[in-house]
Parts: structure tokens; sequence; C-alpha cells
């Protein structure tokens, strides 16, 4: 999740996001000229920390179970809240296998 704010004559940048063991985590900049650009580095930082992921609902919760066996499934709940960056709708391969 991001949050931009003005700071005296420039634009400032916070997103934060929990890994999968539900430690919360932070990064922000500040110095932009424009709230445009921080809006755009708060999108860019986000989209670093996204991975494909498939969604499953167990009672008040929902659980992200990533596609790559790298990463873990993440759960959300009212405590612990997410965001859907996007949503895939078709993959296409190039070349033979």
């Amino acid at each position: 999740m991001s949050f931009i704010e003005k700071k005296d004559n420039s634009w400032r940048a916070k997103i934060s996001w929990y890994d999968a063991n539900r430690k919360r985590h932070t990064k922000s900049k500040q110095g932009f000229e424009t709230k445009r650009l921080a809006q755009q580095w708060a999108n860019e930082m986000e989209v670093t920390k996204a991975t494909l992921k498939r969604i499953k609902h167990v009672s008040d919760t929902i659980e992200l179970i990533p596609d790559n066996d790298d990463y873990n499934t993440i759960i959300l709940d009212k405590d612990h809240p997410g965001r859907i960056l996007g949503k895939k709708i078709q993959m296409i391969r190039y070349g033979s296998r």
C-alpha cells in the first residue's frame, strides 16, 4: 500500500507490505517535484514486490498462493490487508518446447 504526502516544497512517497511471515516492511523516498512522480515511484516499488498468485477464500481470510515455488503463501485478513495490482488474463508462449 502506498501513501503520498506533500512535505514543504516537495512530495514524499511511502510504501508498506507484509512478508510471508507477516512482518511489516516500509520503504520511503522524498524530494519529488510533483505528486505524480511520487505516485509513479510508489507504483514501481509495489510492482517489484508483486508476484503472480492464485486466490483462495478460507472463512474470513484470503490465501494468496504463488505459482512460483520459491515464494511462500501469504494470508490476508482485516489486520493484514493487501492489494490486487493486476489480473492475468492470458499467457502466450513463443517458440517450441
